[in-house]
């Protein structure tokens, strides 16, 4: 197949952090393997950099609201004046991003006609991304639209029904021109097929982990336990630091334990009986944060139940990678639950449940006590890796060329 030329439109790219980045980088990373890829992003000045990841066009968002966003220097009364400010903004829908949606539209018009693209290949959320490419696929009827969906629009669980119904309205202003549909787990991407009737192409891009580093075998002085994330919301370790102080009580672990969290706040109470055990790392670079999922003992993933299915979180990709034993305290109808299982990387409980956080906790400790070997199905490891996942977006493209 011939090299096609893609324009990626995202508003998440490096040098900015976080699972959205990592995604948007890595499609741009292993599809320029095989084709030319551009990307229109957001960025502090306007510039064009040359990177692994092909050209990347940053332009800058130039809103006046951007003079309202919290900054760490800002005073408390000054804080306070930005979150009213802010609140206005999201009730009358004003987006920073509206200036940038024009600005990348001309941009990418401009490479258009210099050289042109075969495909558009946009990520939700936010919504100008989509905007983007819808506005570039009506004026040019011949490029094909890829529409990549990180979440759910209007079947998100947690947006209010108005937010539901503004949603809904742009699913169906997209509906007509997209030709193939993305999103990171099966479960999402269904529930998307009922609502994008017309798209003919459906792929299932799981986002994945993007290091080189290889397990090792460990075994620490201390039964290692690590988080690396935040906690937020419902979204609290509190049921299972209530299951380990009960294990202290009854004296069943002892001081042969360590939980270490990697750049979390402590916004969670402590039971005092732990407080001796647990060590707050601050944040530390990917790799650095992957090492150390690497030399625990065991790993730690929270995950609530949602009414909604199909929520792998980003961590749980890195924490099969490193094949140490996962404690996944989680929905076990859920995608994650499942795929813990299949990789037989752990054990699984009840985010809720005590008893059931309380037996998987103790065979994973029984089984560092008593040196059994960890044996999860590095079989499957690979499949994990960004690069695979990307391969199945690559093979998307080709469906789409060949019918």
């Amino acid at each position: 197949m011939k090299k096609l030329r893609i324009a990626l439109v995202t508003a998440w790219f490096p040098p900015t952090n976080g699972v959205a980045v990592n995604r948007m980088k890595s499609f741009a990373k292993y599809l320029r393997e095989d084709h030319v890829v551009d990307v229109f992003t957001l960025g502090e000045t306007d510039k064009v950099q040359e990177s692994a990841e092909g050209s990347v066009y940053y332009l800058a968002s130039n809103s006046i609201l951007q003079a309202i966003k919290h900054r760490s220097g800002d005073t408390k009364l000054i804080h306070h004046g930005k979150t009213v400010l802010n609140v206005l903004a999201n009730k009358l829908e004003l987006s920073e991003l509206s200036e940038w949606k024009k600005r990348v539209i001309a941009s990418i018009e401009t490479a258009h006609e210099a050289t042109p693209y075969d495909i558009v290949l946009s990520s939700y959320a936010p919504l100008e991304a989509h905007d983007i490419a819808l506005a570039f696929k009506k004026k040019y009827p011949s490029l094909k639209w890829i529409a990549d969906m990180r979440d759910e629009m209007s079947h998100n669980p947690f947006f209010s029904g108005h937010s539901k119904v503004r949603l809904a309205l742009k699913e169906a202003e997209y509906v007509p021109y997209v030709d193939a549909l993305t999103t990171v787990s099966d479960p999402i991407l269904q529930d998307f097929k009922t609502i994008f009737t017309s798209t003919k192409f459906f792929e299932e891009v799981r986002n994945g982990f993007d290091h080189e580093l290889k397990a090792v075998s460990v075994n620490n002085e201390k039964f290692t336990m690590v988080f690396a994330g935040t906690f937020y919301g419902k979204l609290k370790p509190d049921h299972f630091l209530k299951v380990l102080s009960n294990l202290v009580q009854e004296h069943r672990i002892g001081h042969d334990v360590l939980i270490k969290f990697v750049g979390t706040h402590h916004n969670f109470q402590i039971p005092s009986n732990l407080i001796s055990m647990i060590e707050f790392v601050p944040r530390l670079p990917y790799i650095e944060a992957v090492d150390q999922m690497r030399k625990a003992d065991c790993n730690l993933l929270f995950c609530p139940p949602f009414e909604a299915k199909g929520r792998f979180t980003g961590k749980l990709f890195d924490y099969l990678s490193v094949e140490r034993p996962i404690l996944a305290m989680v929905d076990k109808e859920d995608v994650g639950a499942e795929l813990v299982l299949e990789h037989n990387a752990g054990q699984v409980a009840d985010f809720y449940d005590e008893v059931e956080i309380k037996d998987a906790f103790c065979i994973i400790y029984d089984n560092w006590k008593n040196k059994v070997e960890f044996q999860p199905d590095a079989s499957k490891t690979s499949s994990l890796h960004r690069s695979h996942q990307v391969r199945k977006l690559n093979a998307l493209i080709q469906r789409i060329f060949a019918s």
